[in-house]
């Protein structure tokens, strides 16, 4: 329960009847001196190490860079305010994960990467700058980091991946999104973000452990115009200017109290949650808000955390529910626990005596007033009498509490530990766990099978629901319960028309199950590779339509759910095909979670043959481009109906070899007028009938997508934007 968002409700807390009675201060590295520098030569670097402590300063003084102490032998590479008493942090490559001040060093190395190393000589972080011109990495009147080459042009600029801050003229784009510090003080990431949705509107999220919502702008508008936004520039563009004027795609728009340009300025996205403005008193070295998205903060998800109450006496106050007390005094977002662990009042068998309205004297219902619940773990009852509610909470061994308003009950549900053994734990809206025994018999003791991957092996089951589902049985996971539970949690939130939904899983000593929804339809290889003529010939629609469902929903992979996520292994085996032969993309998420501002490097190559991007060969980060080039495969294999690994000469030539030559052949066939050839190109299954307009874009498209420099193939986004041009 949340004392966040006052309400008229009246919530009744279940309680036991027995007698229940600074900031921190940043430094630099401890050195007896301080060197500033205007920037970093290639192939030099500074260390926390050295005798001096090296900083980079902006021309005009106003940002300094360098290594910055978290902790006592604990430094992230950082740009701070110069003129900030507290030396504020505006950026940080490392926010979570801290450098050993003993040898740490950040180095602009030879190959053109600006890399952070840790004490053992590990890539903590780095550029993409791989094999690039990059000369020298700067810091800007502005605050914003570049690594450019001799010319002056711009290779790699930290205001494209901001931390939980944005400053004058840098722009918060649809790859871009802030996400808070976990508390006061420190600069680990929290849990709240402020980013465009999928709807085109900048928002404020609380993305927690167990449930994510949005809390900004106000979620009990249904229409994004009752909030003064729009939803139909796609553009999701917006920046704050340096008088302190902030305006977005959205038609979202704010001005600073102090609007004028002698101001310095920062919008951040603060650890309560609180999106505020920020002005710089140069002469104190102090910050005051001149704006802010909660003038009162109470409004917000998790101020004063779980089972807590949020008010104002007259300054803001948290307090613990009666029958609680506070788990962290510094922190209140880590919020209250019960001084008493009902549960166990509950195992004695006497939860509940109800006859003629009399409960049993093991509880009693309390009432709290103005107060709300969050997250998904609640279920709505409507016209219901308050006894009604009263004693349905009393009598269920699982409610903890409800809440009751002109005729509405809301009950919240507390998960006993043999119900969970059961396997009934709910992580997330329509995501459960499942039991082993459940899924057993769902499945006819695993009979029918459905198709096998390096993943595992998935087959048809009915749940008691009389849902079809498929049922995978994940091979090679080393994850323990809680930290799979962790990462499907994200898995689970995840929705879009062109990904396989996630229903749940089961853990059970080493067993580990997925359980997704059906495709009828099957997978799009056992389709497209036909080659016994045992099911009717995809027609061209549907190959565009697939190709076109399929960018869709690596775009929202990539640039929109609340977590990048990059697949890693697209193939047709991995694109199911509902009864409309609508496409879903299926196992995303189980390789790797990326960060967007940080792109991982995988221990092993992930992947098929032939699919595989040559950045993986080539040892260098991964991002979503890899799936970009997997893609552009899948494409060409949608038009001529064949697998790539057929294209191979006389058998002896290697898949990509025979790739790279394809695509080499049309580039040049695509660049001519005569069109004639895409008759022999395409599929002759098709007997001729496609759209020559649209296989020759989709081709184009696999052309650029299989681009051996990466950079140079387009985003999910643009893929998108190009296919529905073409639609008929």
């Amino acid at each position: 329960m949340r004392g966040v968002y006052i309400f008229t409700t009246i919530f009744f807390l279940l309680m036991p009847t027995i007698a229940l009675a600074n900031h921190r201060k940043p430094f630099l590295a401890r050195r007896s001196s301080i060197s500033t520098q205007a920037f970093i030569a290639r192939r030099s670097s500074i260390s926390t190490q050295d005798d001096t402590t090296t900083i980079l300063v902006s021309p005009n003084s106003d940002f300094s860079c360098g290594f910055y102490r978290v902790a006592t032998n604990a430094f992230t590479f950082s740009i701070w305010f110069s003129r900030s008493s507290e030396k504020t942090v505006a950026w940080t490559a490392n926010r979570d994960a801290p450098v050993n001040g003993k040898g740490s060093r950040l180095t602009f190395q030879k190959d053109g990467t600006l890399a952070l190393l840790d004490y053992n000589g590990k890539v903590v972080w780095s550029t993409n700058t791989t094999a690039t011109r990059a000369d020298r990495a700067e810091l800007l009147n502005n605050g914003n980091l570049v690594v450019m080459d001799p010319e002056g042009q711009h290779l790699w600029r930290s205001f494209d991946s901001p931390t939980d801050t944005l400053l004058p003229l840098q722009p918060i784009t649809r790859n871009v999104k802030l996400v808070s510090a976990s508390a006061r003080g420190l600069l680990y990431s929290g849990f709240y973000n402020f980013l465009f949705d999928s709807n085109n509107i900048l928002t404020l999220v609380y993305n927690g452990p167990d449930t994510a919502s949005i809390y900004w702008p106000n979620p009990s508008f249904d229409q994004p115009w009752k909030n003064g936004r729009t939803t139909y520039d796609s553009l999701r563009y917006g920046v704050l200017n340096q008088t302190g004027y902030f305006v977005s795609s959205d038609l979202f728009k704010f001005e600073a109290s102090d609007l004028g340009d002698h101001v310095m300025r920062r919008l951040t996205l603060d650890y309560d949650g609180n999106l505020r403005l920020y002005s710089l008193n140069e002469t104190s070295g102090n910050w005051s808000v001149s704006w802010m998205a909660f003038s009162r903060v109470c409004q917000m998800h998790g101020v004063c955390g779980t089972n807590a109450v949020c008010n104002y006496i007259p300054e803001l106050h948290c307090s613990c529910l009666q029958g609680f007390e506070v788990i962290d005094p510094i922190d209140w977002s880590k919020g209250c626990k019960r001084k008493v662990d009902i549960t166990a009042i509950w195992d004695k068998g006497n939860r509940h005596n109800i006859t003629n309205n009399s409960t049993s004297q093991d509880f009693s219902i309390r009432k709290i007033t103005a107060t709300d619940f969050w997250g998904y773990d609640t279920a709505y009852t409507q016209l219901i009498p308050y006894s009604n509610c009263r004693n349905m909470c009393l009598t269920a061994n699982n409610c903890q509490a409800f809440g009751y308003r002109k005729g509405t009950v809301v009950r919240k549900w507390e998960t006993r530990p043999e119900i969970t053994d059961e396997g009934y734990a709910i992580i997330s809206s329509q995501f459960r766990r499942f039991s082993y025994k459940e899924l057993q018999k769902a499945t006819n003791c695993f009979q029918e099978e459905l198709g096998s991957g390096g993943s595992g092996v998935v087959y048809k089951g009915v749940l008691d629901d009389e849902r079809k589902v498929a049922v995978k049985i994940l091979n090679d996971v080393i994850y323990g319960e809680q930290e799979l539970r962790s990462e499907l949690s994200v898995i689970g939130r995840i929705y879009h028309m062109n990904l396989v939904r996630i229903w749940g899983f089961c853990v059970e000593k080493t067993k580990r199950l997925l359980v997704s929804e059906y495709s009828e339809n099957g997978s799009l290889d056992r389709l497209l590779f036909d080659y016994h003529n045992l099911f009717p010939v995809l027609k061209w629609s549907q190959r565009y339509n697939i190709a076109l469902g399929v960018a869709k929903g690596l775009a929202y992979l990539h640039h929109e759910c609340l977590e990048w996520i990059v697949h890693c292994d697209i193939k047709p085996e991995n694109i199911l095909l509902d009864k409309d032969f609508e496409p879903k993309i299926a196992d995303f998420g189980l390789v790797k979670l990326l960060k967007p501002e940080a792109a991982q490097m995988p221990s092993r190559v992930h992947g098929t043959r032939g699919y595989i991007a040559p950045e993986w060969a080539l040892n260098l980060p991964i991002t979503g481009k890899a799936d970009v080039y997997s893609y552009g495969v899948v494409l060409l294999e949608l038009v001529k109906g064949s697998r790539v690994s057929r294209w191979v000469v006389d058998g002896k030539e290697e898949v990509g070899l025979a790739v790279k030559r394809n695509v080499d052949t049309l580039r040049e066939k695509l660049a001519s007028e005569d069109q004639s050839w895409l008759l022999e190109f395409v599929d002759s299954r098709l007997d001729g009938e496609f759209n020559y307009s649209q296989a020759a874009t989709v081709l184009k498209i696999a052309v650029l997508c299989l681009e051996e420099d990466r950079r140079m193939r387009p985003s999910m986004d643009t893929v998108v934007e190009v296919l529905l041009s073409l639609v008929e």
